[in-house]
């Protein structure tokens, strides 16, 4: 427990009186010391994340100046400095009320790192700063408070899915709020403004009910699993903003309250009276999440109004300062959420097994032919999605007595679907050529009875499905153990397995299904029993088959019977302990193939002819069509707690039951309608008369004091809401920026697309032969469907980027591409292919000199036999060439159309190692022609771009393009950015070496990396994380300088439109509120190069 170290009390010029109070963790004391506070008192500040209105958290700091009286203070000051820390001394501020009572305004945590000693005799002041803790939530992660490790009971992945409210109290314990323990009159409470009801919310509440507690979700999505099993966590507030902004709401502190409201909702206007204001519905709970009572009104009586209006006398009341100005905010045609939904769930659950040999004894010699399938999901309305990606990766085990014989595996699988409820299976899939198709069921496996295993040899009767041949080549059957890449559904002509041809309507289930047939007792273990079939011969040398085998394997007697087992190629168990196939199962979500969604844009767009498009990005939760992907959202929808998540159209309205939104489209119209026209933003000082200072009623009375959370309003009837503000309290004065508050019901139309996938699980790329591959738009129509995956599903939790590999392990074959034409036998020394990894790029060498290729012709084995070539690359291949150059070779057989063209991974590594051998060849090293300075005012929303301009080492071949002072053409916010026009990774390493403008004054400076797309007339920028660096400068004497070093690598996939880069540099904050930073020549560069 704390105890009162300090006290002051204090007026402002109106006579409105101040008491501070600052509590030590480490005190024990009867009495308080008085505490002399310099001229002013103190300044509140609050500032936003950006210039939208449509900021997440509005961060708030107290700061004072402490006057040293005595080498008591002195001491105090100098321990709190060197030893103490944060969270260990709090300061509280409280206002008297019109009745002479003291009421609590705003409580938080003193810094320790930048406060100030001079030496000089008594008294002198020094500088001291609270927080009320929400921006330091970036150095909070993710993790329990219980926490001593990365493991999965580490975190909060256990917790599954809770109520928004239980996920705000974790959040805010961690901050570090006012508290009774610190020294606070009460516990902090929360309190929440959210109007947005799901059409399930209907059994369970009605408008007075709060979507914030009857809505759940999972925070599973901000974890990364590494390769030792370990969880690497993003921090609380990367948390808190992903969930204020999937709302549309914003967070501010105020009178010992988190007030969490919907932006939108300052269109409400109040009514009521003084004594019985009503405005916003808002409910309470206390800092466990547990709710105390509902409000028709927010904030307090006296000190925390909505609605506030200028007096039209300019000597009374609240007044704007001369020199106040409008600026405007564009009016907004096109609103665009960014969904990342990451739904890469892996619904594989295992290739069926073999049956065993009591399965066949019991039926010895029969030719009953037998099922064994395994479950995948399932699925509502599958005809109106994309298809679904099949990625077959198996382990392939071999023996024989003579290791020199080549051998082979075949698979023949299929997948059915029936309506749940309904028997027998109706439909299958089934591959003429390299298409797929659905038949029905009955017409092909359906329907064998009677068949034997010699049927099955000699390909007497067809089951249809999927012919899946593999080789293995010669010299390898000895002992061949081997992670083998079996199908890839993007190597079809369809691209991927297809939507069902019928009309689908309703619940459906599908399965992965293979058929076996009795082999007869006499033929123990040993051959190949089933429809993966297999077959060798005992030539040795070429390897080459010799007609259709007279056994299941040609050999001389039963010793020397070679076998073949197969099993599922898995990786390192997950977690939870369920099993990590490296094959995958799942849906595609758009017409252009991609694969489990980084990101769903929902368009909202009106018929006016402005221009401006406002890009909502980092919104983490919406309606999925998987209902277990870490952006799912659930809702309580009875009596009995039931819970359910919410439909892929979601059905979302504003203050209504039953809406026809879904979560990303009402926060895309909400951003419209309240900016739909030019938007006029208030800048200026506003100031509280001494006169007519109070809302008089005879009995109630509250003081026109600005607050953070409700509205100014001027003498037109226009309301403002805070963006920042600074609140000097001896002044009575408010300076800041205030935005006006527009409500216009707009027509609009909707579009929603999928774009971007998490990673490509097939590393050849022709699993999305559209060539979009990267983080970027595109793709069709997002469809409806929902899936509801089998028991023990495989789902891959979200890595901070949004992207994650469905497979952890490196496959042993590479699939590249397939012959496009017959290569006719005989001496030749070029191979026609199909486009080799089309859409991936055009200049880079994918395939380099020397590297071994194998050509697999599985035509042949129509007549028993595979035709296996080795090739060796002769010339530089890159991405989209249609000719393979080799070295000569004969022929011995006609390769055929579509042959399949592998290649073994450990070539690539090799040839890697060889091309790299000569160092990077595309770089440039760049430095400054004049020095930059940061802002005089904190924080990251004021940072500078860092001046890089000349390029002083470039590499012969360069892609880097510098736009110095003049910035990108056209557009605004480009100068001092950098491009780098070629697809692949890049290294960003720099270093920035600062001094400050004034002698003994100390500076901490921010430096960070950030990328930016242009967007209407102008670049926006986003932060790469983690690039954040810091210049701690004591600034004493000549001894004013520090630097910071950093490096960041980064994937340039595919994109639609150029990326840029730059550096940038704020003063985070400073003993004198003059002191700047500025860089230093000599200590500042940057180095990109390709890596």
């Amino acid at each position: 427990m704390a105890d009162i170290k300090y006290r002051s009390r204090f007026n402002s010029l109106n006579g409105q009186q101040f008491t501070l109070e600052i509590w030590d963790t480490d005190y024990i004391g009867t009495a308080d010391i008085d505490m002399a506070i310099g001229e002013g008192g103190c300044e509140i500040s609050y500032d936003a994340s950006g210039d939208k209105k449509f900021n997440d958290i509005c961060a708030s700091t107290m700061t004072w100046s402490f006057v040293i009286k005595n080498d008591d203070d002195r001491l105090w000051i100098k321990d709190l400095i060197e030893v103490r820390e944060e969270k260990e001394i709090y300061a509280h501020l409280y206002q008297r009320n019109y009745a002479g009572v003291n009421e609590y305004m705003w409580g938080g945590y003193v810094l320790m790192d930048l406060s100030t000693t001079p030496d000089t005799p008594f008294p002198y002041d020094v500088e001291l700063r609270a927080v009320d803790g929400l921006a330091l939530l970036k150095e909070q992660r993710w993790m329990r408070s219980t926490a001593t490790g990365f493991t999965e009971a580490d975190t909060y992945i256990g917790d599954d899915k809770q109520r928004f409210i239980y996920w705000f109290k974790e959040i805010l314990a961690k901050s570090g709020a006012a508290e009774i323990s610190n020294g606070a009159p009460a516990d902090y409470r929360i309190a929440t403004v959210n109007r947005w009801f799901n059409e399930n919310h209907e059994a369970n509440s009605n408008l007075l009910d709060d979507p914030t507690y009857l809505t759940y979700c999972t925070t599973k999505g901000f974890y990364a699993q590494e390769e030792n099993g370990n969880y690497k966590p993003d921090n609380a507030y990367n948390v808190l903003v992903g969930m204020l902004r999937s709302w549309g709401m914003r967070l501010t502190y105020w009178m010992g309250t988190y007030n969490f409201v919907q932006v939108n909702e300052f269109i409400t206007p109040e009514s009521g009276t003084i004594a019985i204001p009503s405005n916003m519905m808002t409910h309470y709970y206390n800092k466990a999440g547990v709710h105390t009572f509902n409000s028709e009104h927010i904030g307090d009586n006296e000190f925390a109004r909505y609605e506030l209006t200028f007096n039209a006398n300019e000597t009374q009341g609240l007044q704007k300062l001369e020199g106040t100005e409008f600026t405007y905010l564009p009016a907004i045609k096109n609103s665009v959420v960014e969904f990342e939904s990451i739904e890469d769930v892996n619904y594989f659950q295992g290739y069926p097994e073999m049956f065993t040999e009591a399965n066949f004894t019991s039926n010895a010699g029969t030719g009953i032919g037998q099922f064994k399938s395994v479950p995948l999901g399932t699925w509502t309305d599958p005809h109106t999605a994309s298809g679904w990606y099949f990625y077959l990766v198996m382990n392939l085990q071999g023996a024989v007595t003579n290791p020199q014989w080549w051998g082979g595996f075949q698979y023949v699988w299929t997948i059915r679907a029936r309506e749940v409820g309904t028997s027998p299976w109706t439909y299958q899939l089934d591959q003429t050529g390299n298409t797929l198709s659905w038949v029905t069921w009955g017409s092909l496996w359906g329907t064998w009875t009677g068949m034997t295993i010699v049927d099955l040899i000699n390909g007497l009767v067809s089951l249809g499905g999927v012919v899946c041949p593999v080789a293995i080549p010669a010299g390898q059957m000895g002992s061949y153990n081997s992670d083998t890449l079996i199908f890839n559904s993007g190597t079809t002509t369809n691209g991927r397995i297809p939507e069902p041809s019928w009309s689908a309507i309703g619940d459906w289930e599908f399965e992965l299904c293979t058929g076996q047939v009795n082999r007869g007792a006499a033929q123990g273990q040993n051959g190949f029993t089933d429809t993966r079939r297999g077959w060798g011969n005992q030539s040795v040398g070429s390897g080459s088959p010799i007609g259709i085998p007279t056994a299941f394997a040609k050999s001389t007697s039963e010793a020397e019977i070679m076998t073949i087992e197969y099993a599922d190629s898995i990786g390192t168990p997950n977690q939870n302990g369920t099993v990590n196939y490296n094959s995958v199962f799942s849906a595609i979500m758009s017409a252009s193939n991609n694969i489990g969604f980084t990101m769903l844009s929902t368009y909202v767009s009106t018929n006016t002819t402005d221009s401006k498009t406002n890009i909502i990005k980092g919104v983490k939760y919406g309606d999925t069509t998987t209902p277990n992907a870490p952006g799912t959202l659930w809702v309580e929808s009875d009596s009995t707690g039931l819970i359910v998540s919410t439909e892929p159209t979601g059905l979302w309205g504003r203050s209504v039951i039953g809406g026809t939104d879904s979560f990303s489209e009402l926060l895309a119209k909400q951003a419209i309608q309240n900016q739909y026209h030019s938007n006029p933003v208030l800048n200026g000082t506003v100031v509280l008369s001494s006169e007519n200072n109070y809302k008089d009623s005879g009995i109630y009375h509250y003081l026109k004091q600005p607050n953070p959370i409700g509205r100014l309003v001027d003498l037109d009837g226009n309301p403002f809401v805070m963006q920042r503000m600074k609140w000097n309290l001896g002044m009575d004065e408010w300076e800041g920026s205030w935005w006006g508050v527009i409500n216009s019901h707009v027509g609009t139309t909707t579009t929603s697309t999928g774009g971007g996938v998490p990673d490509n699980p097939d590393p050849s790329g022709l699993a999305n032969p559209g060539g979009n591959n990267g983080g970027g738009g595109g793709g069709g129509t997002v469809n409806a469907f929902r899936v509801q995956a089998p028991s023990g599903t495989q789902s891959k939790i979200g890595m901070f980027d949004g992207a994650t590999s469905p497979l952890s392990n490196t496959l042993s074959r590479l699939v590249l591409t397939k012959t496009s034409a017959i290569v006719v036998k005989g001496l030749t020394t070029s191979i026609p292919i199909s486009n080799m990894l089309q859409g991936a790029g055009d200049d880079y060498a994918f395939l380099k000199t020397g590297m071994k290729l194998l050509i697999i012709d599985t035509n042949y084995f129509n007549v028993g036999a595979l035709m296996v070539t080795e090739i060796v690359v002769a010339a530089d291949q890159v991405l989209g060439d249609t000719t393979l150059t080799i070295d000569a070779i004969t022929v011995a057989h006609d390769i055929q159309e579509n042959a399949i063209i592998e290649l073994d991974i450990h070539q690539v590594a090799v040839s890697a190692f060889e091309s790299s051998s000569g160092g990077t060849q595309n770089f440039s090293f760049v430095d400054c022609s004049g020095t930059t300075l940061s802002s005089a005012t904190s924080g990251e929303g004021n940072a500078v771009a860092i001046a890089y301009d000349i390029e002083q080492t470039p590499s012969p071949i360069n892609n880097v393009t510098l736009y110095g002072s003049g910035g990108v053409g056209g557009v605004s916010g480009g100068e001092y950015s950098w491009s780098c026009d070629k697809i692949g990774y890049w290294q960003f390493s720099w270093n920035v070496g600062t001094n400050t403008s004034v002698q003994n004054n100390r500076i901490l400076t921010g430096v960070k990396l950030q990328s930016g797309i242009v967007e209407g007339e102008a670049i926006t920028w986003t932060d790469l994380e983690p690039s954040h660096s810091y210049i701690y400068d004591r600034g004493v004497g000549t001894v004013r300088k520090g630097s910071a070093s950093n490096q960041f690598i980064l994937n340039q996939a595919a994109i639609l439109t150029t990326k840029y880069y730059r550096l940038v540099l704020w003063k985070e904050a400073s003993s004198n509120a003059s002191t700047k930073a500025i860089t230093l020549l000599n200590g500042t560069n940057l180095i990109i190069k390709e890596i």
